[in-house]
């Protein structure tokens, strides 16, 4: 029976899937569990490691006892629509599960602490119109222009550590991100979570898109080079070193070199 459960869950999770390989984030605490799906390495994984932990305390502040999952297939191209679908289930033997899908251009940690606090005071109601239908989708998206409650209020002072290696580590606090360097005692960048495009990691350094306008260098020793600007609203740059210099290409089919040395940015 308790296979029959988790065969149930995995389908209604991944059905939302995309066609390609992805990039999966999965984090578990307690209760909680989150996929975050995305085309590359777009902020939006690291949002999984905010949203683990503050739904946990959140379920904890409603007494929830029964497993929550939340998967999120982060969908970055000009026509995309957002969905937000929830299903609730249980039975005398096996505690509930509340399954919360939803695909979207931006990850908003509020956003979705709404959606599930909401969910989790519904579940029941949720339960019983899964009977007939998947619960409404006006309903679940017009949550996000609901007042946010005192308790997810009191969730956003919580600092949250992301990543730390050797030279780097990113922290959350208040839906910013905070990039430091180890040999910094100030963050080298503060980001608000809605515009953070990238970060991509390299032996050498970090390469970090704030937004879709550009990137920067930062090498080991924390010391940042000058923004080059390469707009990529609906698309993402990665960086491959080739000898002394990274090759820059897009999915759109944009290619640059990078020479970081000279802090030099040409197109190919």
């Amino acid at each position: 029976m308790k296979n029959n459960w988790y065969l149930m869950i995995l389908c209604f999770i991944f059905s939302f899937s995309f066609a390609h390989k992805d990039r999966i984030n999965f984090k578990e605490k307690g209760n909680v569990k989150i996929f975050v799906k995305s085309s590359w390495d777009y902020a939006e994984l690291y949002k999984a490691n905010v949203a683990v932990d503050l739904i946990y305390d959140l379920s904890n502040f409603l007494n929830e006892k029964d497993t929550i999952f939340v998967n999120y297939g982060h969908r970055n191209y000009i026509d995309s629509e957002r969905t937000v679908l929830a299903k609730y289930t249980s039975d005398k033997i096996y505690r509930g599960y509340l399954i919360i899908n939803i695909t979207d251009k931006n990850l908003e940690i509020v956003d979705l602490l709404k959606i599930v606090e909401f969910s989790i005071k519904n579940k029941k109601k949720i339960r019983d119109i899964n009977k007939k239908n998947l619960f409404s989708f006006k309903t679940l998206s017009d949550i996000s222009n609901s007042k946010t409650s005192a308790i997810i209020d009191s969730l956003l002072d919580k600092r949250i550590d992301i990543v730390e290696d050797v030279f780097f580590k990113i922290k959350w606090k208040k839906n910013v991100f905070y990039i430091f360097n180890n040999n910094h005692e100030l963050p080298l960048f503060k980001i608000d979570e809605n515009k953070f495009h990238s970060i991509q990691f390299v032996n050498d350094g970090i390469i970090i898109f704030p937004d879709y306008t550009g990137f920067y260098f930062v090498n080991n020793d924390g010391k940042i080079l000058k923004k080059h600007d390469l707009k990529c609203e609906y698309s993402m740059f990665y960086f491959t070193k080739k000898e002394n210099e990274y090759s820059v290409s897009s999915f759109s089919g944009s290619k640059y070199m990078y020479n970081k040395e000279q802090d030099v940015l040409i197109q190919d």
